[in-house]
């Protein structure tokens, strides 16, 4: 039977003392992801519709994403910095998680792109303070010699969560 690590870090992460890579930070990190990127593929899948029903351009959606992109990319920036500074990360990706579901639920008051524009742009920051500060969780969740391993664990979880909900798209599931 798997023993789970005994103590706790500073910053929330578990010490490992069993010298087991898969515990349950790696694998809470690659079920959260597996979960987030099934209902971000559930979300966005009718954008282009939607965006449609609202009369926008395809121009508009592109400008969007974009805008989104690069919202995320420089908050990556910022919030690997403040974290290493601060050393706070869980309740830092509490948040950026929180910021990406309420993004979502903006969708439901949009009448024009302009404020699906608004609710991409924080649902990308909140992508842009979680994605550095859960690598960093999970960095310091194992020993270097497994990084490897819950890494690729993590990222399974990324890759296979937007399967389930293509099939979901087209009533398979």
């Amino acid at each position: 039977m798997a023993r789970w690590a005994d103590s706790v870090a500073d910053d929330g992460g578990v010490l490992l003392s069993n010298g087991r890579w898969l515990d349950r930070n790696v694998f809470a990190f690659g079920l959260t992801s597996f979960l987030s990127d099934f209902c971000h593929e559930m979300a966005t899948a009718v954008l282009p519709r939607f965006m449609q029903a609202i009369c926008a351009s395809a121009a508009a959606l592109g400008f969007m994403e974009g805008t989104a992109d690069a919202v995320s990319s420089f908050v990556k920036l910022g919030a690997g910095f403040h974290s290493d500074r601060i050393g706070h990360r869980k309740g830092w990706s509490v948040m950026g998680y929180a910021l990406t579901a309420c993004a979502f639920a903006l969708f439901a008051f949009a009448f024009a792109w302009p404020l699906i524009l608004v609710a991409r742009m924080v649902g990308r920051s909140g992508r842009g303070i979680r994605g550095p500060l859960l690598d960093a969780m999970l960095a310091d969740s194992v020993e270097p010699r497994d990084r490897g391993k819950a890494f690729g664990f993590h990222r399974a979880g990324d890759t296979v969560g937007p399967s389930p909900a293509r099939w979901n798209r087209t009533g398979h599931l």
